[in-house]
């Protein structure tokens, strides 16, 4: 038996689809087989670097969406464990039921080192706090060593952020 195969060259296949130039339409499968990565040694064609870029970008993209999704696990647990504090909190009757509660609970459900309370009291006459375990005192307001928190407690709102070196002596010493 003979070859009945006929070889074909690559001029008479650039012929062919000249003639039909709607051949790889027609033929969605044949082009997802070609490789048009083939170009000489170190030059990228346009469409390789447009497709390395848009990969890129979506990687970074794909990224970004899960540090986002991440970012909000971790928020609606912080939220979870606040919401639990504050039930805690209302569940207690007395002033050293609070205090000995909020200690406890910054410590053990919110990871804390350290917890330090501090009371700002105004008047002659100092309050006196019940006997509960931990760094909770009560301060004058103008007590000359809450200057170092002179730009906190002006603005009354919440802050977050690294304290100084004095706002860390005041409020927990040398540990």
């Amino acid at each position: 038996m003979g070859n009945t195969q006929q070889s074909v060259n690559a001029e008479q296949v650039s012929e062919f689809l000249r003639q039909h130039t709607d051949f790889l339409i027609e033929q969605p499968d044949l082009l997802s087989e070609l490789e048009f990565d083939k170009s000489p040694e170190g030059t990228i064609s346009l469409a390789q670097r447009q497709r390395q870029q848009l990969r890129q970008k979506n990687q970074h993209l794909h990224d970004q969406l899960h540090a986002l999704i991440d970012n909000a696990h971790s928020n609606a647990a912080l939220q979870q464990r606040v919401h639990q504090l504050c039930l805690r909190l209302m569940d207690c009757h007395d002033l050293q039921g609070l205090l000995a509660t909020l200690m406890q609970q910054l410590k053990e459900e919110f990871s804390a080192d350290e917890v330090s309370l501090r009371l700002f009291y105004s008047g002659e006459q100092k309050p006196k706090l019940p006997p509960v375990e931990g760094n909770i005192a009560e301060l004058h307001a103008d007590d000359s060593q809450l200057k170092a928190f002179d730009h906190i407690l002006a603005k009354q709102q919440p802050v977050c952020g690294r304290l100084t070196k004095a706002q860390k002596q005041l409020l927990f010493g040398e540990k």
